[in-house]
């Protein structure tokens, strides 16, 4: 009798699953990249494609956070897990859906109070839907403290570091890193890595030197020498820019 319980549950699970692949995601690691954006590591038990990441974001961090689908790699697949990362950056606007604040009392033509939190939101449509909004004036990191409580264990995040999931960066490597402007518009560029510090890198973009410090996991990858147009080029920079024994590996690429 238990037994044939038990697979009930297991079956509803794997159901729900099916339509909803976000079931069994967990925050294990992130680091803030300054005030308004952050890398974000998850792990599942299946494989978790770029849909299910932000999916998952959106609904953890009440779609005070956007990932950035630039930004998003399938990382490791160890001890049966899965691993993915993504750059979220702070939403300038919070959202919550119309029936998620069921005692919000319109005060005025636009404004509504919500009674249990005192805050004051307005209502507008986005993507056809209705939703209340407001100012999204949260600290990163107290949003993503509040996602990593109620999506994982103390145990699972104290047994991964978010230094496993970027890239080892040597200085003279040219890397392509996240960058946020004050408009809170993401993008990307590549630049030379002049200097390494403990959580920051100075980076060099042309003949400028990126004015601010480029956080260590804000990089994405390291990248070939802007110019490079054949393999030789490319194995004879990381020749220079790795050990021998990786470059021997890649050099079988010739």
């Amino acid at each position: 009798m238990r037994r044939n319980a038990a697979n009930r549950v297991l079956d509803n699970y794997f159901n729900n699953k099916k339509e909803n692949k976000t079931l069994g995601c967990h925050v294990v690691a992130w680091a803030p990249l300054g005030e308004n954006s952050a890398k974000v590591v998850v792990s599942a038990a299946s494989p978790i494609d770029l849909a299910t990441i932000r999916e998952f974001i959106f609904a953890v961090a009440d779609r005070k956070l956007i990932p950035n689908n630039e930004t998003y790699i399938q990382n490791k697949h160890e001890g049966g897990m899965f691993y993915a990362s993504i750059i979220t950056y702070r939403s300038p606007v919070e959202h919550k859906p119309i029936d998620e604040m069921p005692k919000a009392t319109q005060i005025s033509a636009n404004a509504y109070l919500d009674e249990e939190l005192g805050q004051i939101w307005e209502k507008a449509e986005v993507e056809g839907k209705q939703y209340f909004v407001k100012k999204n004036t949260e600290d990163i990191e107290d949003i993503l403290k509040q996602v990593t409580y109620t999506t994982a264990s103390a145990y699972v995040t104290a047994s991964h570091s978010i230094d496993s999931f970027t890239p080892v960066v040597l200085t003279g490597n040219f890397v392509e890193f996240f960058t946020l402007d004050e408009k809170c518009i993401p993008g990307k560029a590549i630049g030379q890595v002049t200097k390494i510090e403990e959580n920051s890198l100075e980076v060099k973009v042309g003949n400028l030197v990126v004015s601010a410090p480029v956080p260590i996991h804000a990089v994405l990858k390291v990248v070939a020498e802007p110019g490079l147009t054949t393999i030789e080029d490319v194995i004879s920079y990381l020749r220079k820019a790795y050990p021998n024994d990786y470059v021997s590996r890649v050099s079988l690429m010739k």
